[in-house]
């Protein structure tokens, strides 16, 4: 199976589409489960194991009605960014790649991890990767991202000075983009991880 290929580009135009349908008056932070439920009509389901038996966090059913997600990640509030993360990455799926699960049939999740080791590894890359872009852009709206920023630039002018001081060079911007997003990651109710992935995709500017 080779998965449709999508620019970053329009990936991100349909995740701002969503956003804006179905996640009124542009706030962070952007209620997933609302868009989930209330806008495509999904059941997110926990089940046991999912994570430990399967190394799955999240799957949808091959009819897209249910989100099945680990019971660990869902019922512990320590992974509420993992947890909002993997429900924005499962709708990705759902919304970039539909012709795919329309094309194959597995019954459980037992069945759908076989289903995953038999895609080429390279298919199965740009599969994840879609989601994931999906799924970033839709929990950090560029512009509330580029606010949060703005009211940061005193104390990113302060840690850009520090770097120069310490020699940092060429990892200085990497030491500022983990600073931002730590600073920053709790208003989207995401994981660090997720805003520097932003500042790098989005090529955001830190100092303005």
């Amino acid at each position: 199976m080779v998965f449709k290929h999508y620019s970053f580009n329009s990936i991100r135009d349909k995740a701002d589409e969503v956003r804006s349908q179905y996640w009124k008056g542009n706030k962070i932070p952007v209620d997933i489960d609302k868009i989930i439920e209330f806008g495509f009509g999904l059941e997110v389901r926990p089940v046991a194991g999912l994570k430990s038996q399967l190394d799955i966090e999240g799957m949808l059913s091959n009819d897209l009605s249910v989100i099945f997600v680990d019971n660990n990640m869902f019922s512990d509030a320590r992974f509420e960014s993992r947890l909002r993360f993997t429900l924005a990455h499962e709708l990705g799926h759902l919304i970039l790649h539909r012709e795919f699960y329309e094309s194959v049939e597995f019954k459980s999740p037992e069945d759908w991890f076989k289903l995953m080791e038999g895609i080429d590894q390279a298919d199965l890359s740009w599969y994840e990767t879609h989601a994931n872009e999906f799924a970033g852009r839709l929990l950090v709206p560029p512009d509330h991202l580029e606010n949060e920023i703005k009211s940061l630039q005193e104390d990113i002018e302060k840690v850009y000075k520090k770097a120069k001081e310490q020699g940092l060079g060429e990892e200085t911007d990497k030491w500022v983009q983990s600073f931002v997003a730590n600073k920053i990651s709790s208003k989207f109710h995401v994981s660090p991880q997720t805003i520097e992935t932003r500042l790098r995709r989005e090529k955001t500017t830190l100092l303005k």
